[in-house]
């Protein structure tokens, strides 16, 4: 199939002035937005395939381009979908708005992730060739991001397979972050941090201190929201072992498992979390004085909103089975003029997202095993 040459690579220089920013939320209407696509002339192979009736897609024919009310879209079956789900429906962006969409995608308030997190929450909306290019360029050049390193710098936790749930929340890993170098104005010097097993779902709460009776109370919260856990790892941390601690475990018929240097696989998958959240949050502090605290939610809705990469949707797709509206949701909206669908019933809401969860669980479930095997190749 044919598809639109590669635009000319963003200039590796700062990233946008505050003053531009201003714009992103309301970039152009669907009108002027429509009218940069037909003009730009990168896209011009792109618009010459989609009008010339593009073949179904398969599995030897896994993308296309197709024009729908007048817009181009690319439409793609990932990896890991078979061909009766539905396809990844990416909105062509002209050169016209790739930086200011750039900037929404890396910038405050997603949190300055990486080249790769940034690319993937990006990917889910949009589409233009040369984008990994133009997102690598775009992160190296963040003047926020600069003073924290290098990915390669920061320190990680090495990679185990780990045990694949099928049940959301049935078991889960704790672990406290801390002390941070400053306290905020509110007095905040810890994250305890919370991982998911089955879906990726993390927490992420500031705290003062990190004695057994505030890190019970922490804990009581989240799962009140959840639900409790089967099992619940934890580092051999004297808060985690406390006689506070061990009530709480014994109360809610929670197993509690304590990570030992002889099961990597326990802890694992929250420091690799605790990498990522502690590296977002360095660069709000660079950014936002010691404010971290008062943005970290902010930086968790980022984080839910990406597919994880060994699972192939985000943490919020499998625990709502349905995609988060993000700032970059609200702008392809806008660009599509966006109709709001006809109301459901209740039973049909509740059977249709019942099915969706257990599509992508067992999606996730089959995505997670090829990516473990493809590790021990």
């Amino acid at each position: 199939m044919e598809t639109a040459p590669a635009p000319a690579s963003l200039p590796e220089g700062p990233s946008p002035s505050p003053q531009s920013k201003e714009e992103l939320m309301c970039p152009a209407s669907r009108e002027q937005f429509q009218a940069e696509q037909e003009a730009d002339d990168s896209l011009q192979k792109a618009w010459a395939a989609a009008r010339s009736t593009p073949p179904p897609l398969s599995s030897s024919n896994r993308s296309r381009f197709v024009v729908e009310q007048g817009l181009l879209h690319k439409e793609t079956l990932s990896g890991g979908h078979q061909e009766d789900w539905h396809p990844q429906r990416q909105l062509v962006v002209p050169t016209k708005y790739r930086v200011k969409l750039l900037s929404l995608a890396h910038d405050h308030p997603s949190g300055h992730s990486g080249v790769n997190r940034t690319k993937d929450w990006l990917g889910k909306s949009f589409h233009w060739e040369g984008m990994g290019k133009d997102v690598a360029n775009y992160v190296r050049s963040c003047e926020v991001c600069q003073p924290v390193g290098k990915p390669q710098d920061q320190v990680k936790a090495p990679l185990q397979p780990l045990p694949i749930i099928e049940v959301p929340f049935q078991r889960v890993a704790v672990d406290i972050q801390g002390p941070f170098p400053k306290k905020t104005p509110r007095g905040k010097q810890y994250v305890l941090t919370f991982m998911d097993f089955a879906t990726r779902w993390p927490e992420a709460v500031p705290l003062s201190n990190t004695r057994a009776k505030s890190v019970c109370q922490t804990l009581t919260d989240i799962f009140a929201r959840v639900g409790w856990p089967s099992n619940i790892l934890t580092d051999s941390g004297t808060n985690f072992l406390a006689g506070t601690m061990k009530n709480l475990w014994e109360a809610h018929g929670v197993n509690h498992l304590v990570a030992t240097p002889y099961h990597h696989e326990t802890n694992g998958l929250v420091e690799r979390f605790n990498g990522t959240l502690g590296a977002m949050i360095r660069k709000l502090v660079n950014e936002h004085s010691n404010d971290w605290d008062l943005v970290l939610q902010q930086l968790l809705f980022a984080y839910r909103a990406v597919p994880h990469p060994s699972l192939g949707f985000s943490p919020f797709e499998l625990v709502y089975g349905r995609e988060v509206k993000g700032p970059l949701q609200l702008v392809k909206q806008q660009w599509e003029g966006f109709t709001p669908s006809p109301g459901t019933n209740i039973l049909d809401f509740v059977s249709n997202l019942q099915s969706t969860l257990r599509h992508s669980l067992a999606l996730a479930k089959e995505n997670l095993k090829n990516a473990q095997e493809e590790q021990k190749a």
